[in-house]
C-alpha cells in the first residue's frame, strides 16, 4: 500500500477548485493563519485554479493571496486546533469557501475512542479535544517548524509554561 500511495498526486483539482493537504508544490508544507504574503504567493505560484484548499495545519483561514488567487485551510473534523473541541471543516460551492464548526458530544466520542483499544490515544486527541491549546500559539509553533518565527516557548498554561 506503501508504494500505492507513494504513486498518487499531492493535489487535485476538481470543480476549478484545487486540493492538497499542504501545498501544492509539497505535502508537508506548513501555511498558517499568520504565513506573511509572499510564501503564500510563491506556495501557490504555477496554480491556475483560483481557489486551493489545503490542511495539514488543522486550523481554519481563508486568505487572498492575490486578486484572483484565495488559499483555504479546511480545518480539522478529529483534531482541531482551534482552542475548543468540536469538528472544523469547510464547504466549497461555486469556488466559494464557507468555513462551518460543528458541535458534537466529544465527551462521549472520547470515552468511544479510549474504548476502541487504539494506542495512546489520550496523547492523539489530548491538545485537540481533552485539553485544547491556545490556537495563537499553535499557529506561532507551526510557524516556527517552518522557519518563519522563534519557538514561541510552552503553551499557555501547560506546566513550565512562563
Amino acid at each position: 500500500w506503501r508504494d500505492r500511495l507513494a504513486s498518487w498526486p499531492i493535489a487535485m483539482t476538481l470543480d476549478g477548485t484545487l486540493f492538497c493537504h499542504g501545498s501544492p508544490r509539497r505535502d508537508d508544507e506548513m501555511l498558517t493563519r499568520a504565513t506573511p504574503d509572499a510564501v503564500l504567493a510563491e506556495a501557490v505560484a504555477g496554480v491556475d485554479e483560483p481557489l486551493v484548499v489545503g490542511g495539514h495545519t488543522h486550523q481554519q483561514f481563508i486568505r487572498p493571496v492575490a486578486p484572483d488567487r484565495v488559499m483555504a485551510n479546511a480545518g480539522s473534523v478529529g483534531m482541531p486546533y482551534e482552542g475548543r473541541a468540536g469538528a472544523f471543516w469547510m464547504v466549497v460551492d461555486g469556488g466559494r469557501v464557507d468555513l462551518r464548526e460543528t458541535r458534537y458530544d466529544f465527551e462521549g466520542a472520547v470515552d468511544e475512542l479510549r474504548a476502541s483499544g487504539y494506542p495512546d490515544v489520550d496523547t492523539q486527541i489530548g491538545e485537540a479535544l481533552l485539553s485544547p491549546v491556545d490556537p495563537d500559539w499553535v499557529t506561532a509553533f507551526f510557524e516556527h517548524l517552518a522557519g518563519r518565527g522563534e519557538h514561541p516557548g510552552e503553551p499557555p498554561g501547560e506546566p513550565g509554561a512562563a
